[in-house]
């Protein structure tokens, strides 16, 4: 006879089945929903010539002074050569140019005139997807997401 396996987790009972599968797995299913919004996202920008994630840099750039590579590194979380990587598609565009002094190590990045064309433009679809993810979800679903969002960015701090 069988033994029946039940594992219990958050109110989630699952009765003989495999655990593993990866409709259970939180990492999957946060993936997939990254996944989703990115790509939803990279449609919506895709007029001003810019994918969500260079969105987010054009938009860090933008703020301020002239900001250097480290500095944008440890805004957007990214590794220097991350982001290195990531900033040569917006330097082939004509977005984003590197003002520094000839003979200095330290970068400070600047939008183009291009650049701030392309930001505006994509701030303008940035409104729009926001209106439409919250028509989908409401107010109600909006605050939740906002709470587990927040609830997933401490999951780096859990000690292993």
């Amino acid at each position: 006879m069988m033994t029946e396996r039940i594992i219990e987790k958050n109110d989630m009972i699952i009765n003989n089945e495999d655990p593993f599968q990866m409709t259970y797995c939180y990492l999957y299913k946060t993936k997939k929903a990254a996944k989703s919004m990115t790509d939803y996202y990279d449609r919506m920008f895709a007029a001003a010539g810019v994918t969500a994630s260079q969105f987010v840099l054009i938009m860090h750039i933008s703020k301020g002074e002239r900001c250097s590579v480290r500095e944008l590194a440890d805004r957007v979380r990214l590794d220097r050569s991350t982001l290195a990587r990531s900033l040569k598609p917006l330097y082939r565009k004509g977005l984003v140019v590197d003002v520094s002094e000839p003979g200095t190590r330290k970068s400070a990045l600047e939008l183009t005139r291009k650049g701030k064309e392309s930001l505006a433009l994509a701030k303008q679809r940035w409104l729009e997807a926001q209106d439409q993810v919250r028509n989908i979800f409401g107010p109600d679903d909006l605050d939740m997401l906002d709470h587990v969002l927040e609830k997933l960015w401490t999951v780096k701090n859990i000690p292993v």
